[in-house]
């Protein structure tokens, strides 16, 4: 899959782009504290409600702990130079201009990077 989306230059998503290692649940139960460190960063709100969710039911993400104990100190994954991706995730905005890497393709710092993913 990789090796088409580089022979046609196809930008991947910005998820990948900021560090994520998939695109799929974005707070999945199954995630990582890095991961959690970057929604905290870049979705506060979305981070404060999950918190407050956990309030409201009851119950934690984690069996043995609340979001914030689970994250801890955990440093942020998300990747910062890549800002077109980070003000797509951010905003929800994509251009059309975006869909096609002008240059070099590179591999997206989140994916490809064996089992693991990226730094999420």
């Amino acid at each position: 899959m990789s090796g088409s989306i580089k022979r046609h230059k196809v930008n991947p998503h910005p998820c990948y782009r900021a560090g994520w290692n998939r695109c799929s649940c974005a707070m999945c139960i199954f995630s990582t504290p890095t991961l959690f460190a970057g929604i905290r960063e870049l979705y506060p709100e979305d981070y404060g409600m999950l918190k407050q969710d956990e309030e409201i039911l009851g119950f934690t993400l984690d069996n043995n702990c609340d979001l914030d104990t689970f994250v801890g100190s955990a440093k942020s994954c998300v990747y910062h130079d890549d800002q077109e991706a980070l003000y797509s995730l951010v905003t929800g905005e994509f251009s059309r201009d975006s869909v096609y890497v002008k240059g070099q393709w590179m591999y997206p710092t989140g994916a490809f990077h064996g089992a693991e993913g990226g730094p999420c």
